[in-house]
């Protein structure tokens, strides 16, 4: 294999690693029924008081200035309370105004979210800035997402690898160690069950075993080059005469 060739090899194995650590930004969950006939429900709910400077700016103008355009009356009214927040300031709540405004919204010193209708529901918010929501019938029922991707439309939604029911079940929970609680939506679907855990059973590792195997391979070419280089050196040195001959005079030495 040329040098040329070795190197393109390489760079389509470092791309190959980078897009194979993108999709395993997601953890993989394993399912378990609790509830009901099954055992006892282990993952549950905190809840955390905004501090009050983290409210400042959350008043009825900031929410009639967000809905501007969804409503025609000059003077309206919200009313709208907190349902919970985390340690880096995102604050999560309902809100009703006029028009028949009714949704949840994300506030982090500005309202950013939502002009989704109910029964959308932003359920839960924990500490590394994951919510999980529901009855987001456009893009599924169930979905978790990143608060710092929230927009005016909505979330971008994350997949829940290993879990392949999210239309079955509602997102209700979600704890500091990024583990799911889900409610039934569907009964026949839910084999006695009242909820469902979802347990984080593998973060993402793929990623460091591929950059290993990849430096090792790194290695093992830069080492093949050099050996390469040296031997090629080494016979271009064996084929110089050891004295250059001259046309008028004696070798020169």
């Amino acid at each position: 294999m040329g040098i040329r060739t070795t190197i393109g090899f390489l760079t389509g194995l470092v791309l190959s690693v980078l897009a194979i650590g993108a999709a395993e930004a997601s953890p993989y969950y394993k399912a378990a029924y609790c509830g009901g006939s099954f055992e006892p429900c282990t993952v549950t709910r905190s809840t955390r008081e905004p501090k009050p400077a983290e409210l400042v700016g959350l008043t009825n103008e900031a929410f009639a200035e967000f809905f501007a355009g969804y409503y025609t009356d000059p003077n309206p009214m919200f009313s709208y309370f907190v349902k919970d927040s985390n340690v880096n300031g995102y604050v999560i709540g309902e809100v009703m105004g006029p028009n028949m405004i009714h949704t949840n919204f994300v506030f982090d010193g500005s309202i950013i979210c939502c002009i989704k209708d109910a029964p959308f529901t932003i359920a839960d918010i924990n500490n590394n800035d994951l919510v999980v929501v529901h009855m987001a019938y456009d893009i599924g029922n169930s979905f978790l997402a990143s608060v710092r991707d929230a927009e005016e439309g909505g979330f971008v939604p994350n997949i829940v690898r290993g879990v392949p029911f999210s239309y079955t079940w509602n997102f209700e929970i979600i704890d500091e160690n990024n583990n799911l609680l889900a409610s039934c939506v569907v009964p026949e679907y839910c084999d006695g069950g009242l909820f469902v855990q979802l347990i984080v059973i593998r973060e993402p590792r793929t990623t460091l075993v591929f950059a290993v195997a990849t430096l090792a391979i790194f290695t093992l070419a830069r080492r093949r080059a050099c050996c390469v280089g040296w031997l090629a050196s080494s016979k271009a040195d064996s084929a110089v005469p050891s004295r250059l001959e001259t046309t008028d005079g004696p070798a020169i030495l």
